[in-house]
């Protein structure tokens, strides 16, 4: 992950992962994942104020060859996700007490 700090209020990140999961079965059966996921954030804040949000997204695709009982069965899958974050509040701060409401929306 790579973030980076923009002058004294603003922060920027960016993530990109490809996790390959894939699995030997029994029998000379498979699990096959390809994927690849990226986030980007963003956090402003100011006093006691902060605003975040966050983009991630990605692409899947599954192929199953699993051992059965009369042979090997399979099955693939695909399909992209994206997901959008936004959150915001206000930190009232006493001591190393910080307290505050929080709101969020994400889809």
């Amino acid at each position: 992950m790579l973030i980076i700090r923009i002058g004294s209020n603003f922060v920027v990140g960016l993530l990109a992962v490809t996790p390959t999961p894939n699995a030997d079965l029994v029998n000379n059966g498979a699990s096959i994942v390809n994927s690849a996921k990226f986030r980007s954030l963003r956090a402003a804040f100011t006093g006691g104020f902060y605003v975040n949000s966050a983009v991630t997204g990605g692409w899947s695709e599954v192929r199953l060859a699993p051992y059965c009982l009369l042979g090997t069965a399979s099955g693939s899958t695909d399909g992209g996700d994206i997901n959008v974050l936004v959150s915001g509040g206000y930190d009232w701060r006493k001591g190393n007490l910080s307290i505050g409401p929080t709101a969020s929306f994400q889809i």
